[in-house]
């Protein structure tokens, strides 16, 4: 079997990460039980996260001596506040359900025979919106993210009027 740097090196190489990331469609994540390491990691990729009433959420790297390889350190930051991120990247400790939930890491938290269907749900409220218009907020969403305020302002206009002019 390969050994722990090998894959690591293997997961640093794969391009899932990067599809997810730049993918300009809403990804939801339903889950369960211990969401631990890349478990968590893959669900900070996704735009919607619902959750059941028992999962548990950590960053365990830092116990087993090294660091998260697929960018947990930057998406948790990116959904926590830097202290609360701080805390689950540096002490590996996990997070409840319901802390999760009340620190905006999950959308929802519900029973585990009602997990797939808030995410039906979900999905099928998400199919009725024009395609066009989610694509556009999604990828609105991500560019602006790391764009100062005013550039990120002018991005979401020019998308909003590419939306407007492709019907006239």
């Amino acid at each position: 079997s390969p050994s722990l740097y090998e894959s690591r090196e293997a997961r640093l190489n794969r391009d899932l990460w990067e599809l997810m990331a730049n993918l300009n469609i809403p990804l939801i994540s339903v889950l369960h039980g211990f969401t631990y390491g890349a478990g968590l990691e893959m669900s900070l990729y996704c735009d919607l996260r619902v959750a059941s009433e028992d999962s548990q959420f950590a960053l365990p790297e830092v116990t087993l001596g090294y660091i998260p390889s697929a960018g947990g350190t930057q998406t948790i930051s990116r959904h926590l506040k830097s202290s609360d991120a701080a805390l689950m990247a540096i002490s590996g400790l996990p997070m409840s359900a319901e802390n999760a939930y009340l620190k905006g890491l999950v959308h929802q938290v519900v029973s585990k025979e009602e997990l797939d269907d808030v995410a039906i749900g979900w999905a099928r409220q998400l199919a009725t919106y024009d395609s066009d218009v989610v694509r556009a907020l999604k990828r609105t969403l991500r560019e602006g993210s790391d764009l100062p305020l005013d550039t990120a302002v002018l991005a979401e206009r020019i998308q909003s009027l590419n939306l407007v002019t492709r019907t006239q």
